[in-house]
């Protein structure tokens, strides 16, 4: 109920009215920070503090003092009570503990997604004006090798980065339907020209390349293989 006049059903209401606002910016570089936020899994410790009944079983979400280092923003200080029983003897020590404000990472998946989505259409573009090459250019940083189709091969063009994370050496195995004009290239996160690993006139069939990430820095990547103007994207993550 909200001051008496009304009720909300199935939602819990969050002050957000531009009223009540001021400095109001767009957030950007959302993928910056949600590349440093480190997911977890973890168990409470719940026969310790049974006064605040946590969870019990297996969770997901993140440690506040890992968030705090990227977003200090999200994470208030709080304090556990201190407990007693009907005689006023302490049960429980009060403890400080630090709390995270989960909802406020929305906007950054949000925003994240939002500027993927861009980088997605601007390789599109950049695809779209980019001149038909004549003949082929030796792969550079790496070496490529093309294996002969199998019967059971899905004739589609397809992109594995094995693995991902990626090591210092990534196998990026690609394929090639029908004969034609291919482009493997990597850029950054933001959509900027990284490296041309291959371009070449290439047959129909299964191709890998060996790719040396060694002198990348921690951080996403975007590997795009090129056939004639027909795309495939996937997204690499170096974690250091």
């Amino acid at each position: 109920m909200i001051n008496g006049n009304g009720f909300l059903t199935g939602m819990i209401p969050i002050t957000s009215d531009a009223n009540l606002k001021t400095n109001v910016q767009a957030l950007t570089n959302a993928s910056e920070f949600l590349d440093q936020l480190l997911p977890k899994t973890y168990d409470f410790l719940v026969d310790e503090h049974p006064e605040i009944a946590l969870p019990s079983g297996p969770q997901m979400g993140f440690i506040a003092q890992d968030v705090e280092l990227i977003l200090p923003q999200l994470v208030k200080q709080a304090t556990i009570p201190a407990t007693y029983d009907s005689t006023g003897a302490q049960l429980t020590a009060s403890e400080d503990i630090k709390t995270l404000n989960y909802i406020g990472i929305i906007p950054l998946l949000v925003a994240g997604y939002q500027q993927q989505q861009a980088t997605i259409a601007q390789l599109q573009d950049q695809i779209n004006n980019c001149c038909s090459a004549q003949g082929g250019v030796a792969p550079q940083g790496g070496s490529e090798h093309r294996m002969v189709p199998q019967e059971n091969d899905l004739h589609e063009q397809r992109l594995l980065i094995i693995p991902n994370p990626v090591a210092d050496l990534t196998m990026l195995e690609y394929y090639v339907p029908k004969a034609g004009k291919v482009s493997l290239q990597v850029s950054t996160s933001d959509g900027k020209p990284l490296a041309t690993l291959r371009e070449e006139l290439a047959e129909a069939g299964a191709y890998n390349y060996s790719w040396n990430t060694t002198k990348l820095a921690a951080g996403t990547y975007f590997c795009t293989f090129m056939l004639d103007g027909a795309v495939v994207v996937k997204r690499a993550v170096k974690v250091k």
